[in-house]
């Protein structure tokens, strides 16, 4: 909720700011969950959380969008710039070392505001390019 109010407020109301939006989720989570409990799971969150927050801005804002999935806002940046931040964060994540579960995969949505956006447009969009992401082989980044 406080996503889309910040969302709303800041932006969306401006209409004259460029800024990108990322989506991401983290491959084939529920089978982290049923293999190992929610317990690892809420670790496994907990880390890919602070791993993508390491990677970004002071004023970008993460939010957990639900489930596996986590959402975040780049104001001032272009589609290049969330993609290759997206690619960074990404890379990072498979690189950490679950003690139980080994290392992990997420697949990411991208795409920078239009002045014809609304949030619903924006956000479908942003969807959209994670589900390419995912039906596409996952553990990859796509941009729309």
């Amino acid at each position: 909720r406080k996503f889309n109010e910040i969302l709303h407020k800041q932006f969306l109301d401006q209409c004259d700011m460029v800024f990108s939006v990322i989506f991401f989720d983290i491959d084939h989570f529920k089978k982290v969950n049923d293999t190992y409990g929610h317990l690892v799971g809420d670790e496994v969150l907990k880390a890919v959380a602070a791993e993508a927050k390491r990677h970004i801005r002071a004023h970008d804002i993460i939010a957990r969008w639900g489930g596996e999935e986590f959402v975040i806002l780049l104001p001032g940046a272009s589609i290049e710039i969330a993609r290759k931040k997206s690619e960074e964060i990404r890379k990072a994540i498979k690189n950490i070392k679950f003690e139980d579960v080994g290392s992990i995969t997420c697949s990411f949505g991208v795409t920078q505001y239009k002045k014809s956006d609304t949030a619903t447009s924006l956000l479908l969009r942003v969807d959209e390019a994670l589900y390419e992401a995912k039906a596409s082989g996952r553990d990859k980044v796509c941009a729309r």
